[in-house]
Parts: structure tokens; C-alpha cells; sequence
């Protein structure tokens, strides 16, 4: 399989984390994955897998520290 490939958001991290460091890392690499992140495609200086895992961090960042704030608002009251 070359060129462009079809992946969820799902399979992207978890293809990203279990296969390519994270919480573990797999022996073997799905095809699809390689090619997601060896993509020769910039948007703005980066390659769309590596924009698309930075959004879903900065996504799960502001509602975790919204969940954070919502938290200790409730331990005032």
C-alpha cells in the first residue's frame, strides 16, 4: 500500500501510540500508519498526521483543564 491512506482519528493515535512509542510500542508497524507519517505533504510546515495528533492533544488539553477548573469550583462550594 503507497501513497494516501485512510485513517480514523481512533486508528491514527492509537496506531501512534502503540506502534510508534507511547505506552508500549509494537514489534510490527502497520503499513497504513507508515505511510500516514511519511506522507511528503506539508500544511503550513507540517505533515497532516502530526497536525491532526497536535489537534487532538490541544482538543483533550483545554477540556481536561476545564474538567480541572470545574473540579475545584466544586470543592469550594
Amino acid at each position: 500500500m503507497t501513497g494516501l491512506v485512510r485513517m480514523t482519528k481512533r486508528q491514527l493515535i492509537r496506531g501512534w501510540c502503540e506502534q510508534l512509542g507511547g505506552v508500549h510500542e509494537d514489534w510490527a508497524v502497520e503499513e497504513a500508519l507508515v505511510n500516514a507519517v511519511r506522507l511528503p505533504v506539508f500544511i503550513g510546515g507540517m505533515q497532516p498526521s502530526a497536525m491532526e495528533l497536535r489537534n487532538c492533544t490541544l482538543i483533550a488539553l483545554t477540556h481536561g483543564k476545564r474538567i480541572v477548573q470545574f473540579g475545584r469550583e466544586k470543592q469550594k462550594a
